[in-house]
This record gives structure tokens, C-alpha cells and sequence, in this order.
């Protein structure tokens, strides 16, 4: 009862399921139900709505000596889960609140 309770996943109509079968890319379920093999399976599960991110003040000289204070905003989403997992280290890590699972912590 365990292992079927474990086995049975739900993505949210904004989250996509990104499964690994013993280490390699098995593919991209959701959203909705999907199974998985509880023990073999590992499920990252990727947000696919946009984020904004909040970069604080900055000074900035410009080319003729004149201080600006300038402050920005990026936007960005994720358009294919299994090429953000795959192909950038330590996604989990620059994508916040994005990615759920047990993963190691960041290093910088």
C-alpha cells in the first residue's frame, strides 16, 4: 500500500514532472496523473509559470562620469523542462521556488 501511495504523482496544470529512471532522462509527464516505479524513478517537478526576480539598486557611472542609480526587474520562464535540467548545472540553485525535490544545497 506504501509503495503504491508512492508511486502515483500529480502535477499541477503549470508543473511538469521531469523523470530520471536510474540516473538517466526517462522523459516528461503532466500535467495530471502520471505513475512511476517508487524505488527506480526520480521525479524533479519544474514550474513552468513566469518568475520575476528583484535586482536591488545599483550605481552605475556612465561613460562621461555621471553616477545613476538604476534598478532592474528579470522575467523569465522555463520553456522545456528536460533541457533546463539537463543542460544547467545547478539549476536548482538559480531557479527559486522552481524546482521540488531533495537536492542537495547550493554551492558557490
Amino acid at each position: 500500500m506504501i509503495l503504491l501511495s508512492n508511486a502515483i504523482k500529480i502535477a499541477k496544470e503549470y508543473e511538469r514532472g521531469v523523470i530520471f529512471r536510474l540516473g538517466r532522462l526517462k522523459g516528461t509527464k503532466g500535467p495530471g496523473i502520471f505513475v512511476i516505479i517508487p524505488i527506480v524513478d526520480q521525479v524533479f517537478r519544474v514550474d513552468l509559470r513566469n518568475i520575476v526576480l528583484d535586482v536591488p539598486f545599483e550605481n552605475v557611472t556612465t561613460k562621461n562620469n555621471m553616477p545613476v542609480r538604476g534598478k532592474a526587474v528579470v522575467n523569465f520562464r522555463v520553456v522545456d523542462p528536460e533541457k533546463a535540467l539537463t543542460n544547467v548545472l545547478q539549476f536548482h540553485c538559480s531557479y527559486p521556488g522552481g524546482l521540488t525535490d531533495d537536492v542537495t544545497e547550493c554551492r558557490q
